[in-house]
């Protein structure tokens, strides 16, 4: 059972989750949506009330359809690139519903941070941004680590205030995970999202003490009589919605606190700001196999049978898809109580000649393990400036405390006793 206007009990309706989304799709395809962006929306909104976030789930559809009625979110908005550096890209959402702009910023921090390590998208001018954590996951099932923010209106006080002077601005943080999936957290900044008390205000049930004020700035449990919302955790939480309207409106231009505080018409208008931060682990990721027990031996055996099956070639076994660093050398390791030679420590750093050729299509281990250089030639391309200087050096030196008065150079073919 679920309550009514008044509170009164009405019979709730079941639905199956596809026959939710073929719903809220068609609703904003009539309202005028391309195919494409309704079932983005449907797709956010039903993620959202499928994990019990009803706040902002499908029980948005009227405030969007609202948004489009009143002309404040657009139809058929022109997504723009305004700036973009090799680690950042700020879009111009041209009033786009916020589904479609968050989305297509997740995707483009993504694409960032696979080159640079790090990406980061900001979006301007876009609208409710719906559930942020549906935008992390996004990022976290694509390997990265994730932060999302969205700036809004001001209807949340400031700590040790009793009128709106900031907004519930969300976060989520979303980290891969193994098994059972990423770990994602997606939060206000106020006691509770705003749609929370909507929702509360719909069915008439009180709400608890420490929620919300009411027009005369004093505690209510009333919903219908609530108007400013709390801040989570007094101060600190006043004080990271402000951050976030800082760093998501105020970089790209478009406040939204300070025209909507000093009464402007854009200030009247719904409109949000967003910023969506990827992190590429695997550029980041130092791990080397144990020097002693098994597995690092077999790491050993694996890579040194791949160097012997291509000897004389100029292919690096067991380099990464793609370089982040230079390569530093070292003189030959005991694994296990026997020498290995030719052992280069370089967890994600040289360069990929081909995908055929790659170890890792045979089963040998992946990208983070170190990397044995093969009796050939000792990989000498490198996109990071300075590599000749540090590629090798621990080879020289090596070499020439061994064959004092021979010269290595740089990309030589250097023998695999040598390193």
């Amino acid at each position: 059972m679920s309550s009514g206007r008044g509170g009164a009990p009405t019979a709730a309706t079941i639905a199956t989750a596809d026959a939710l989304t073929r719903f809220t799709r068609d609703v904003f395809q009539r309202a005028g949506m391309s195919e494409v962006h309704a079932a983005t929306v449907a797709d956010v909104l039903v993620w959202a009330s499928l994990r019990g976030v009803d706040s902002h789930g499908v029980a948005r559809i009227p405030m969007y359809v609202r948004l489009i009625d009143d002309g404040d979110s657009n139809l058929a908005p022109t997504i723009a690139v305004q700036t973009e550096t090799v680690a950042s890209v700020l879009f111009d959402a041209d009033r786009a519903a916020g589904p479609i702009a968050m989305t297509t910023a997740t995707r483009a921090a993504v694409r960032k941070a696979r080159d640079a390590g790090i990406g980061m998208a900001l979006v301007r001018a876009t609208t409710h941004t719906a559930a942020l954590g549906y935008y992390t996951l996004m990022a976290a099932q694509d390997g990265m680590a994730a932060i999302a923010v969205s700036a809004s209106t001001p209807f949340m006080a400031y700590h040790g205030t009793r009128v709106a002077g900031v907004s519930t601005n969300p976060i989520s943080i979303a980290v891969p995970g193994g098994a059972r999936g990423p770990v994602v957290l997606d939060m206000s900044t106020g006691v509770v999202a705003r749609g929370r008390l909507v929702q509360a205000s719909k069915t008439g049930q009180p709400i608890p003490a420490g929620w919300a004020l009411d027009r005369n700035g004093n505690p209510t449990t009333d919903p219908r009589e609530a108007l400013t919302l709390l801040p989570q955790s007094g101060a600190k939480g006043s004080g990271l919605s402000l951050m976030i309207e800082l760093i998501t409106s105020l970089v790209v231009a478009n406040p939204i606190i300070a025209e909507a505080l000093e009464g402007t018409d854009e200030g009247g208008r719904h409109r949000q700001n967003g910023l969506v931060l990827a992190i590429d682990l695997r550029h980041h990721r130092v791990q080397v196999p144990a020097p002693g027990g098994r597995r690092g031996r077999e790491q050993v055996r694996v890579l040194r049978k791949e160097c012997d099956d291509r000897e004389g070639s100029d292919n690096v076994i067991g380099a990464p898809r793609r370089p982040v660093s230079g390569v530093a050398a070292r003189p030959p390791t005991d694994f296990g109580g026997r020498r290995e030679e030719g052992y280069l420590e370089t967890p994600a750093l040289l360069p990929r000649r081909g995908h055929h050729d790659h170890p890792r299509e045979r089963g040998a281990p992946p990208d983070h393990l170190a990397v044995l250089a093969c009796p050939g030639r000792v990989a000498a391309r490198h996109e990071m400036h300075r590599l000749e200087e540090v590629r090798l050096a621990g080879a020289v030196g090596a070499h020439e405390r061994r064959y004092p008065g021979r010269e290595v150079e740089t990309g030589a073919r250097v023998p695999a006793e040598v390193l």
